[in-house]
């Protein structure tokens, strides 16, 4: 259960759903899967508990991916080695340089949960997934796609970049640049999510991943869309009365072709699920004034 597992966040899935998620997907011991917004790594410990499967992460969040030490409650031992204050603790600041020597035992990461349940560990990079193409070769190579992406509703999507004009970073700070982040918009994520999905899945792969909405929203026609997705199956899990989310089950029916990079598929998305995401918003700001 969530509540024995090692290493939680305020975002973490529910360990069942998690599993009906990696059933979906169909993981077994071959399957390659992602999750491009991991976070803890909820559903990746669930891909790997079901099959063995081969799981990879990213998140943008640089914060979840290098956990948290054992004694400490927040961020506050980051910023004392960052800053050199002292706080109201009598120990010196740990040194950046020191964070990646520490053993597992001394601070919980996504890799504690794995070997809590001696699972095979993850491969985890911080990444933007908005620019998954940026940073890997575009092959069609993950056999799964499992995720919950963030919707602003318990976490704020965030994506890189920034307002006004970017300075480049020298050379010399590279290494260790940890680039700023903005808003990034709930239509958008999806747009990217099912671009990502048609780009890197093989023939057959699987997309399962979580969609809040209203209880008015029907998955056949108001889902958003891909050329080289289809729609396979849904489920509604209600909430309350005023909202619920769905679990929505793609398959690729064919390989990546060029017009798939055509913006309008992805303006085609975004046009399609603002309204429903309105609508969404509206019912949540609704039952927190009530």
């Amino acid at each position: 259960t969530l509540r024995s597992r090692v290493f939680l966040g305020p975002t973490a899935l529910d360990n069942e759903l998690a599993l009906v998620m990696a059933n979906l997907a169909a993981c077994n011991s071959k399957s390659f899967v992602l999750d491009p917004y991991c976070g803890t790594g909820s559903i990746l410990v669930a891909c790997a508990l079901l099959g063995g499967s081969i799981c990879f992460g990213t998140d943008i969040d640089y914060k979840i991916l290098r956990g948290k030490f054992a004694h400490e409650n927040d961020g506050a031992m980051h910023r004392r080695a960052l800053t050199g204050e002292r706080g109201s603790s009598s120990k010196p600041p740990v040194p950046i340089a020191a964070f990646s020597q520490l053993e597992d035992n001394k601070k919980k990461t996504i890799f504690s949960n794995f070997r809590q349940y001696n699972l095979q560990l993850p491969e985890i990079i911080r990444l933007d997934a908005s620019r998954f193409d940026h940073h890997f070769m575009p092959f069609e190579y993950f056999d799964a796609i499992v995720t919950d992406p963030p919707y602003g509703i318990r976490a704020g999507a965030r994506c890189s970049g920034k307002e006004g004009t970017n300075q480049p970073i020298p050379s010399e700070f590279r290494p260790s640049h940890i680039p700023k982040t903005r808003p990034y918009p709930v239509a958008d994520v999806l747009a990217d999510l099912l671009h990502l999905a048609a780009r890197t899945l093989v023939c057959n792969g699987i997309l399962v991943y979580l969609l809040p909405a209203t209880p008015q929203f029907i998955p056949q026609t108001d889902a958003p869309t891909h050329p080289a997705l289809t729609l396979t199956a849904s489920a509604e899990q209600a909430i309350n009365s005023r909202y619920s989310r769905f679990i929505i089950t793609m398959t690729k029916h064919r390989p990546w072709l060029p017009s798939d990079a055509d913006p309008l598929h992805r303006e085609n998305t975004r046009s399609k699920m603002l309204p429903k995401f309105t609508q969404l918003q509206d019912a949540i700001w609704k039952e927190r004034e009530d």
